[in-house]
């Protein structure tokens, strides 16, 4: 047990670092001693709000980050970290986590846990030999909305769930009118080549609206239904981001034994336009999100309908619970952890290859993944 852990940050690509690193910030027990960004296949040539060097010198200034490497593993060399926050772009998790693994650091990676399963497959089996802990961080795992939701399945209250449908969508991570948690800004207008030049619209670095949004609705779905998926048929299209070669709407159909679950992630709609979050339909039900999002509504027989208001829990956040894992007084929720992250990810892979091959794709069995590691 510590007073205080040691936090650095690794990478500045995704915008929600100035969310994460508020939280480690704010907390007595941990502190962030240094920070580098990973170099980008091809540099950005916009330097706005939410772009990867602003990102960098808010969290610098505004969390009081005394030292910016050049070169992350120098920095964890030198740093002798706890815990490392890793918010590269999505294709540089494995890397970055073995090496972490290597070092007997702690990772916290930003959702999802990889591009693919097999990035994922490797960065569990590194962090079990590093006998280091690895943590996928989602910003829905601090909802009290969708924990209660979550209580509400459970309690058998919408009975047997038969569908599981969730819809997220906005104008995409840099565009018009992009505002994202923990910072006042919204984006500046950027030009088709400025956008093009980010790692959102670049496929290989992990971009793209189905790993992006999609990933969302892979995890949820697993954790309300609480079984393997089977199946997926995937689509993903780019229809308004020639730029880049990353789609920026998808959709996917996944089977399990007794349900299914439509999931659907969209970067040409404003946020105001979307029936955003779950919706999921039992035998005895539905429940879904009220439209201020900070309540549930319970459609039941006899066309009666109850609103559950949910009351947001103190030291339910992410540096919190890390604190509290690494002080042995209370586990990591399973949201964080890589089992089912890797069922998460299952999903997501498989939709990735669905869209692809077009064709329904068999979801990789999760004793399969476990025999792997």
């Amino acid at each position: 047990m510590k007073s205080c852990y040691k936090v650095v940050i690794v990478g500045f690509a995704h915008m929600h670092i100035n969310d994460v690193a508020a939280s480690f910030f704010a907390n007595p027990g941990t502190k962030i001693v240094a920070c580098a960004d990973t170099i980008p296949a091809r540099p950005e040539l916009k330097n706005g709000p939410y772009t990867r060097k602003w990102n960098l010198n808010f969290c610098k200034e505004n969390f009081h980050i005394e030292r910016v490497y050049e070169d992350w593993l120098e920095m964890l060399d030198k740093e002798e970290p706890d815990l490392a926050l890793i918010t590269s772009e999505n294709s540089m998790h494995p890397v970055i986590t073995r090496e972490c693994a290597k070092r007997g650091i702690d990772v916290i990676v930003e959702k999802p846990m990889a591009s693919n399963l097999k990035d994922a497959v490797s960065m569990a089996s590194d962090a079990k030999d590093g006998n280091t802990a690895l943590i996928t961080n989602w910003p829905t795992a601090w909802s009290h909305v969708y924990q209660r939701m979550k209580e509400i399945v459970d309690q058998g209250r919408i009975g047997r769930i038969i569908e599981f449908k969730c819809s997220m969508g906005h104008t995409g991570p840099l565009g018009m009118d992009a505002k994202h948690k923990g910072v006042s800004q919204i984006a500046d207008a950027m030009s088709d080549s400025d956008k093009g030049a980010t790692w959102w619209h670049s496929f290989s670095a992990g971009g793209g609206a189905m790993i992006d949004y999609c990933c969302y609705g892979s995890m949820l779905c697993t954790w309300m239904i609480g079984s393997p998926g089977i199946s997926v048929m995937g689509m993903r299209g780019n229809f308004n981001s020639h730029y880049g070669d990353a789609d920026d709407n998808a959709v996917m159909i996944v089977r399990f034994a007794d349900c299914f679950s439509v999931i659907e992630g969209k970067w040409t709609t404003f946020g105001n336009a979307d029936p955003y979050g779950p919706v999921i339909y039992g035998t005895d039900g539905a429940i879904l999100l009220t439209p201020d999002h900070q309540g549930l509504m319970l459609a039941l027989p006899g066309g009666k309908t109850e609103i559950i208001d949910c009351f947001k829990q103190p030291g339910v956040d992410l540096s919190s619970k890390y604190v509290s894992f690494k002080n042995e007084l209370h586990p990591l929720p399973d949201l964080l952890l890589p089992e089912l992250n890797l069922r998460a990810q299952a999903i997501m892979d498989a939709g990735l290859r669905s869209s692809n091959t077009r064709k329904e794709e068999l979801i990789d069995n999760v004793s399969w993944i476990a025999g792997r590691l």
